[in-house]
């Protein structure tokens, strides 16, 4: 009897061991995936669910237990950095389902909740100040980088970095958003945005030695660090001031932003808002500028695609912008 009590003992201990958690599956998933920030978010969500169910299997998931988890990550974390983890471990179930590894979908009876945000946009007004303001010599490379996003229709910083110098042919640069979801995308669609010559100039000031389109990527390997270092830099283009520091020293700098909140999004942003609002161009031209999906219905699969209309909606805002002309 003891003999037999321990060999069942043992062999549900070691079915237990084989038996995959979620956390594990969702590291499996994560090793499916091309990009590597990607797999940083799903890292972030497993640590968070090994810490709050670390047991807990792909079957086992219920609405009750989504709901739960969503409750704790609302202590320390926004609504929307939380709906980011909870679609990453719908994905994952997804994913597993089309494998035939599991059968479960929690989420039929458990809707992820999301806040809308506010557009961090700036005015016409104050966007002139702060291209114009007289900025400090190691601030102007980064500003130089939001105002070229913002000449080429608020790009994204990322896709800019990585951009290589081939994108540029005839005038017109060609990409595809990183963004882009590959593997879930039924059609992925090239982006072309004019190269007006205001662009053209700051291209040519940061040449790369390498194969960049930009130079800020030469010698770097994490184009995270250098937009973490852009938004830094952005938020203290404005008068300084110095200030006493704990030791009563008047040697600490304080910066009075012109735009404070400003970030390389803020790029986007503010061409969408100034190009719908200041000048009445419609949300469709303006979608098309941004490479959003517009082919959402069965009479957009029979329009063209007019790139006549996305150079002049681009040259309207630079013209806007940069030299006040409607």
């Amino acid at each position: 009897m003891k003999e037999a009590l321990k060999r069942d003992v043992l062999t549900d201990v070691v079915q237990k061991k084989k038996e995959k958690t979620l956390a594990d599956m969702m590291m499996e998933y994560a090793g499916t995936l091309e990009k590597d920030g990607t797999k940083d978010i799903y890292a972030r969500t497993v640590s968070r669910i090994e810490k709050y169910d670390s047991r807990i299997t792909v079957d086992s998931v219920t609405p009750e237990w989504l709901s739960d988890f969503r409750n704790y990550l609302l202590k320390e974390l926004k609504m929307n950095t939380v709906a980011i983890y909870l679609r990453n471990i719908k994905t994952t179930i997804n994913w597993m389902r089309r494998k035939k590894m599991a059968t479960n979908d929690p989420f039929l009876e458990f809707r992820i909740v999301t806040e809308q945000t506010t557009p961090n946009n700036i005015p016409v007004e104050r966007l002139r100040q702060f291209l114009s303001y007289p900025c400090e010599t190691w601030q102007e490379p980064y500003r130089d980088f939001f105002k070229l996003s913002l000449l080429l229709a608020g790009i994204n910083g990322v896709d800019l970095l990585i951009m290589k110098r081939s994108a540029l042919k005839d005038g017109y640069i060609s990409f595809v958003r990183q963004k882009t979801n590959k593997q879930n995308a039924q059609t992925i669609r090239t982006i072309t945005i004019p190269v007006y010559k205001e662009a053209q100039e700051i291209i040519d000031k940061y040449k790369s030695n390498e194969d960049w389109l930009l130079s800020f990527m030469d010698c770097r390997n994490d184009y995270r660090s250098f937009i973490r270092e852009c938004n830094d830099a952005l938020k203290k283009i404005g008068q300084t001031r110095k200030v006493k520091d704990k030791v009563g020293k008047l040697r600490k700098v304080e910066y009075d932003a012109i735009c404070p909140n400003i970030t390389m999004y803020s790029a986007r942003y503010s061409f969408g808002s100034i190009a719908v609002n200041d000048l009445d161009i419609s949300e469709h031209a303006v979608g098309m500028c941004l490479g959003h999906s517009w082919a959402k219905t069965v009479t957009a699969h029979y329009i063209s695609h007019d790139q006549g209309k996305i150079d002049r909606t681009i040259r309207r805002v630079i013209d806007y912008i940069l030299y006040n002309k409607e």
